[in-house]
């Protein structure tokens, strides 16, 4: 069972080794991020299958939960910036951690590697149609879930064929549950009918970027911390229509090694 200490993870996920910090403390910016959390924190005790969802990804990989932990505020404050998407959202835009929580059904050996094969960079790559096995779950919870947060990895588009991705994972001995995947494919076929709305799209923009500025600027097995520079430079030249948000990030969440 899950300890209800959502509050604490998420605040100590700041506090790891070499990642990006919150704000400094007295600030009107850290007050706002204690804020947040508060909201974040109290969306997650009323979903006990999310919580139970975490404390998975945790116990397969200590750095990916904290990484989630990081990632869902930062985008949320995102979102606060960007008119309408919150109130479009609702309580979606609290739930940002669980973007990546398909890494869950991903093996720890992989997760955790510090060099990865094509074959395991297959596995890793499959887990954004993972995480559908848990939207599809709560969804009832948050009914834009499953809109917004595959959104997160642009590779990994609607348009991309199923099939093909299909074929990848039985290749590779990776099953989805019959049940998913019907749901999956009717899904898209719906999809391809009609187009997501325009909040929804850059709600997922925003989550990419929230998603990347951390996987940048903190350390993980595979790499060290990147300089302020460097990942400000990259950002740009990847996301040059959201620079009012990389500027943000930058500003608010500091970069581990400093400007």
């Amino acid at each position: 069972m899950y300890k209800l200490n959502i509050r604490e993870d998420i605040l100590a996920a700041f506090e790891q080794p070499s990642v990006v910090r919150l704000s400094s403390t007295g600030t009107l910016a850290y007050q706002r991020q204690r804020e947040e959390t508060e909201v974040i924190t109290d969306t997650f005790l009323s979903c006990l299958p999310a919580l139970e969802a975490l404390e998975a990804l945790r116990t397969k990989s200590p750095t990916h939960f904290y990484h989630a932990h990081r990632t869902g505020p930062m985008w949320k404050q995102l979102l606060a910036l960007r008119s309408g998407a919150i109130e479009y959202l609702g309580d979606t835009a609290n739930v940002g951690a669980l973007h990546d929580i398909g890494k869950r059904y991903i093996p720890s050996s992989i997760l955790e590697g510090a060099s990865l094969t094509e074959r395991e960079m297959k596995i890793m790559r499959a887990h954004n149609t993972f995480s559908v096995i848990d939207f599809m779950k709560l969804q009832i919870y948050f009914p834009h879930i499953r809109e917004v947060l595959p959104l997160h990895h642009p590779h990994y588009s609607r348009e991309e064929d199923h099939e093909r991705r299909g074929e990848d994972r039985r290749d590779l001995g990776i099953e989805l549950p019959s049940e998913v995947e019907r749901r999956i494919a009717e899904r898209r076929e719906g999809e391809q009918r009609k187009p997501l709305h325009f909040l929804v799209l850059e709600a997922g923009k925003l989550l990419e970027i929230a998603d990347t500025y951390d996987a940048l600027s903190s350390q993980r097995s595979y790499k060290p911390a990147w300089p302020a520079d460097t990942v400000r430079q990259h950002m740009l030249a990847r996301f040059p229509e959201h620079n009012w948000a990389i500027d943000f990030l930058s500003n608010n969440y500091p970069n581990p090694l400093g400007r």
